[in-house]
């Protein structure tokens, strides 16, 4: 479980730099090869983990991607996750993981390009489908993925009520981080966000 949550979380660390409104090129180049590295590696990490080459092959992923992201920035998961951390002692990468998509297709309308080549990262073939479609599947690919490392569920995270979504919700559209997410957010829309994630 901790090779699941911390995997994704410089997953998200990657696909973040990449997609905010503050990257560059040399955090995207860094953003793009984790993205390659932590993919293809993940799942055999998590499920094999005496696979030497995978384990390295995932710490050079995370490396790469905090130099993207330290030099870049993250948005709006991180903005969630930091408030559900520091409220609910949630695992940070727990709750990365866990809003990483809905953020994501939640953001696709400001930029379809960077989140279509964040696909293409991932590992889809995107032979016939739009711009749009292909960016969309991204958000797809990390539900399964979730899935398939056994990321916990928000509604699994029992000690966070539904009371207190329109607090989390406030204090994320507060965070200084959203400034820099790759669409424009306010609390209403982080709101919505933690709903979709709780009905999942």
């Amino acid at each position: 479980s901790l090779t699941a949550s911390t995997g994704v979380d410089a997953l998200t660390h990657a696909i973040e730099a990449y997609t905010c409104k503050v990257s560059q090129p040399l955090t995207d180049a860094w953003a793009l090869h984790a993205i390659e590295l932590i993919s293809a590696n993940i799942v055999e990490a998590v499920e094999n983990g005496s696979n030497i080459e995978a384990r390295e092959n995932m710490l050079n992923g995370s490396l790469m991607a905090g130099a993207a992201f330290i030099n870049s920035n993250v948005g709006a998961v991180h903005a969630i996750s930091e408030t559900i951390g520091a409220w609910f002692d949630t695992p940070h990468g727990v709750g990365n993981s866990i809003f990483l998509p809905y953020v994501m297709k939640y953001n696709v309308p400001a930029n379809p390009e960077r989140f279509a080549e964040v696909a293409r990262r991932l590992g889809i073939d995107g032979t016939g489908m739009t711009t749009e479609e292909l960016a969309y599947a991204g958000a797809e690919k990390i539900k399964e993925l979730n899935e398939r490392v056994k990321i916990p569920k928000l509604k699994d995270l029992d000690y966070i009520k539904e009371e207190d979504f329109r607090a989390i919700a406030k204090r994320s559209a507060e965070n200084v981080l959203s400034e820099d997410n790759a669409r424009a957010i306010d609390a209403d829309a982080y709101l919505e966000l933690i709903y979709e994630a709780y009905n999942a």
